[in-house]
């Protein structure tokens, strides 16, 4: 299969669609490249058509980002209000799920259905707020995970990873939460 990939270009969104023979007018694409300060790859990628059709798979969707010249007020005050409750089920779950035998498959899938949203998203978030305190601890609880199941053996995870540790961090994430409502509510 070779050739190009047709390119529909619409106000804020890009559609990619099958192989095609039609050629558009494009420029260039720009893609901004989310990444941690620290790191060196680029901020943005810019490919012709030629380069973005090799690069992309037979259908793929792409979003553009413009500048606003306004801002919209945003109200989310009940979904963070949602959140807190989400946290008290997820904190009663996982303080179950450490303090329970646990089999080498189910501390594996734990790593993405339980664990990826603190060890992972809430790191990235604290990073990007600058809060290195709950960043950091979430850092070290996730290394304490992460050498508990390379053990490859059943095991209780609270007997591995300090426990009250993670509750506390999660308990701070809950106060950071807390004070963008009552922030709100000024």
């Amino acid at each position: 299969m070779g050739g190009y990939h047709e390119v529909h270009e619409f106000y804020t969104i890009v559609f990619l669609c099958s192989f095609s023979k039609y050629a558009f007018r494009v420029w260039g694409y720009t893609f901004l490249n989310p990444r941690y300060q620290e790191e060196s790859s680029p901020d943005k990628y810019v490919f012709t058509k030629e380069e973005l059709g090799l690069r992309l798979d037979y259908r793929t969707y792409i979003g553009r980002i413009e500048r606003m010249n306004h801002i919209i007020p945003l109200n989310n005050s009940d979904e963070i209000v949602d959140s807190l409750t989400c946290l008290k089920v997820y904190k009663e779950e996982v303080r179950s799920f450490c303090h329970s035998l646990q089999h080498v498959d189910m501390l594996q899938s734990a790593m993405d259905e339980l664990f990826a949203a603190p060890f992972l998203h809430l790191v990235a978030m604290m990073h990007i707020n600058q809060n290195t305190s709950i960043e950091n601890r979430l850092i070290e609880l996730r290394k304490q995970y992460l050498n508990a199941i390379r053990k490859n053996e059943a095991l209780v995870l609270a007997e591995y990873i300090d426990y009250k540790a993670f509750e506390n961090v999660l308990d701070d994430y809950v106060e950071l939460i807390n004070n963008v409502l009552e922030g709100e509510k000024r």
